[in-house]
């Protein structure tokens, strides 16, 4: 997949919405560079984030509040006191 991406003048680059995809990286998290030769190969640098498993699930319903979304999720995981 060849992409061209242009620099800044701050020398910010904008990643492809086709990269990131291919990476599995998104708004905050980490990318390690590493040089060989004239070539840039570029890696997620996959930080402990409790949150990255929720990224892509789907809404927990709209309208509900936090205290139901949690009270089901408790409910769900048999965490319910009795």
């Amino acid at each position: 997949m060849k992409i061209v991406a242009k620099i800044t003048s701050k020398g910010q680059v904008t990643i492809p919405l086709q990269i990131r995809k291919a990476l599995g990286v998104g708004t905050g998290d980490y990318l390690e560079f590493n040089t060989k030769g004239p070539n840039v190969e570029v890696k997620p640098q996959l930080q402990a984030n409790p949150f990255r498993q929720f990224r892509s699930a789907k809404r927990g319903g709209k309208g509900k509040s936090l205290v139901t979304l949690q009270a089901e999720s408790r409910t769900e995981r048999g965490w319910d006191e009795e």
